[in-house]
């Protein structure tokens, strides 16, 4: 699952030493898994991270939910990979999502919560894309190495 790092990315915002909740090194291959699968097994990693894969990389279609892109998830994933320095994997994700939303759909001022693959939306207007704001924080914390 794309949100699976949800927890981490609360406390790492809010400055908790996560260390030893979450060991650096399960963080950076759960990351790494995700992006490879979530992001670039997606779509050609052209929309940013679908919610749901199965762990050969067949798409998960147990769910309406597991074959979206939400944004609220992408943005938040890509804030968790700027707070790890994978500064290019972050706006991959995230230029994924902007450029489905803004540039391919003219969803811009309607961001929806969920998107599949085969360009269908639900949602509109709704307000989990303000988590784009994590990512400033990620950013303006000094956590990135630009």
């Amino acid at each position: 699952m794309a949100d699976q790092l949800c927890g981490y990315l609360f406390l790492k915002a809010s400055g908790v030493n996560t260390e030893a909740i979450f060991p650096s090194a399960n963080i950076a291959r759960a990351l790494a898994t995700i992006f490879s699968t979530n992001v670039r097994g997606f779509e050609a990693g052209s929309m940013g991270a679908v919610n749901g894969m199965k762990p050969n990389g067949d798409r998960d279609r147990s769910a309406i939910q597991s074959e979206e892109v939400w944004t609220g998830v992408t943005y938040l994933l890509s804030a968790a990979m700027l707070y790890e320095g994978n500064v290019d994997e972050a706006w991959t994700t995230a230029g994924g999502l902007y450029r489905t939303v803004y540039e391919r759909t003219g969803l811009g001022f309607e961001t929806p919560e969920g998107l599949t693959g085969d360009k269908t939306y639900r949602s509109g207007g709704y307000m989990r894309a303000l988590a784009v704001y994590a990512m400033q924080d990620a950013y303006l914390k000094g956590k990135v190495k630009a």
